[in-house]
């Protein structure tokens, strides 16, 4: 099926937050920046974006966008944090949102190695243990920027070789150290929405571009969704600014 945009990232992209104390969806998706630039133009699109996914997720999602047979005339990537990943099970599963739990103590709370814990546990439990050891013992700051520069490399080829217009944002910035993937990525335009279109969420302080923070309402009203209401997402005059960043760059295409 063709659509004249595509866009694809984590909550950023989704439109995290702007459903508000209501839980209104009907507003978070005519509020977030994909549907402004949509507007704008009046053209149709695709929005793949979900929360709390990795760069691996949001190119693999991406290509097999395409690959399924589907084409647009502007694909807006957002890439998302570093530190997330995928991780992959010998039975063929995965975790696409691995997160370190209980760094200082034990998962289960006990006195037994990581490895014993392991073994006879519920699955859920496991993919804890397993994710906690990963980011504890193996992650590092520079594995993160690596495979993000990766990430970046391979999906601009893919586009080239398409003939696929991009535009590329990203949320968090990385390390400074210039080595690897980077080396190859210096000619590709990569936007970061919190510094370059909109202020670095710490530099919100009047929260003009951020929502604000429900979570405490969850102890009064115990709705579970209140406890993703928490602040770290632009508001709808954020994605406004992000949507007139796509449109002052897109202008040649539409």
């Amino acid at each position: 099926m063709h659509y004249n945009l595509l866009f694809n990232g984590c909550s950023f992209t989704y439109g995290g937050e702007l459903n508000g104390i209501n839980n209104d969806i009907e507003h978070q998706r005519t509020h977030r920046f994909s549907h402004l630039v949509a507007e704008h133009y009046g053209k149709t699109y695709d929005n793949v974006a979900h929360s709390r996914r990795s760069n691996d997720w949001i190119v693999e999602k991406t290509i097999n966008w395409f690959e399924d047979g589907n084409t647009c005339d502007l694909a807006v990537i957002q890439f998302t944090e570093n530190r997330r990943t995928i991780i992959y099970y010998d039975d063929d599963k995965k975790d696409t949102q691995p997160n370190e739990y209980h760094i200082i103590r034990p998962v289960l709370h006990t006195d037994k190695s990581n490895l014993t814990q392991c073994h006879n546990i519920h699955t859920h439990i496991k993919q804890r243990l397993v994710s906690n050891i990963y980011f504890k013992n193996i992650y590092t700051e520079y594995m993160g920027q690596q495979n993000y520069y990766k990430n970046l490399f391979f999906l601009n080829n893919y586009f080239k070789t398409k003939n696929i217009p991009a535009i590329f944002l990203k949320m968090k910035t990385e390390v400074t150290n210039n080595f690897g993937w980077k080396l190859h990525c210096e000619n590709i335009k990569v936007k970061d929405i919190g510094g370059d279109i909109i202020p670095h969420i710490d530099d919100d302080k009047e929260k003009k571009y951020y929502c604000p923070d429900y979570t405490y309402l969850y102890k009064k009203k115990n709705q579970r969704h209140f406890l993703f209401l928490t602040g770290g997402h632009p508001n709808e005059f954020g994605h406004q600014k992000i949507a007139d960043y796509i449109i002052d760059n897109s202008s040649n295409i539409f």
